[in-house]
């Protein structure tokens, strides 16, 4: 309903420009099984376009569509994943997505250098690719062969994004410093231990429209 929404008001608003987002997230990641805790968090890249389709005087809908890869590393694990590799020092998890944030932003009034903004809406990524390493040993090919892995990449990943921004307009183009938190819904869950990767952290970007 909320993207339906989006949707048709943007259709009747008008598009100020289109530009380019790159920034870095720190994301942390929740595994489908009640014996594992939230990872230590991993840095991974935010690139991609966004337009800016004003709404009114204050509010702007911006769609993007960014790559972003997110991941988590767990430590000192009684077991493997599998249950065949005993204690694990390390598990290292990784998420490719390409996603598709349909953000609303509030543009405060104020004149001065730079201008606060509330951004908030919810964003839907495609699974591009998996990543699963125990210990340095990569053992994506053998968790997807046995179903611990419902595929190497695809599925659906949704989330609620809700963060903070600034603006500057400076020689003729705007530029956006955004900080965001994401809150995900996992879309690719199976009854397999592993297959679900819940994929939550904060993006810091760098917009500039042209």
């Amino acid at each position: 309903m909320a993207l339906a929404l989006a949707a048709t008001t943007a259709s009747a608003a008008q598009v100020d420009g289109i530009g380019i987002k790159v920034g870095v997230t720190s994301s942390h990641m929740h595994l489908g099984d009640a014996a594992y805790q939230s990872s230590g968090s991993a840095t991974g890249l935010v690139v991609g376009p966004f337009a800016d389709v004003a709404l009114s005087r204050s509010i702007a809908f911006q769609p993007a569509l960014v790559f972003v890869r997110r991941g988590g590393t767990f430590r000192d694990l009684p077991s493997s994943l599998t249950g065949t590799l005993g204690e694990i020092q390390e598990l290292v998890l990784r998420r490719d997505y390409l996603e598709l944030p349909l953000l609303l932003r509030y543009n405060s009034s104020w004149s001065h250098a730079f201008s606060p903004s509330l951004i908030a809406g919810p964003a839907i990524g495609w699974v591009l690719a998996y990543k699963v390493e125990e210990d340095g040993r990569d053992l994506t090919q053998q968790f997807t062969e046995n179903r611990l892995l419902p595929r190497k990449g695809g599925g659906f990943d949704f989330a609620l994004v809700l963060g903070v921004g600034i603006t500057r307009v400076q020689g003729g183009r705007k530029f956006t410093l955004d900080a965001v938190y994401r809150m995900a819904s996992d879309g690719t869950r199976s009854e397999a231990v592993g297959s679900a990767f819940d994929a939550d952290g904060i993006d810091v970007t760098l917009g500039v429209r042209f």
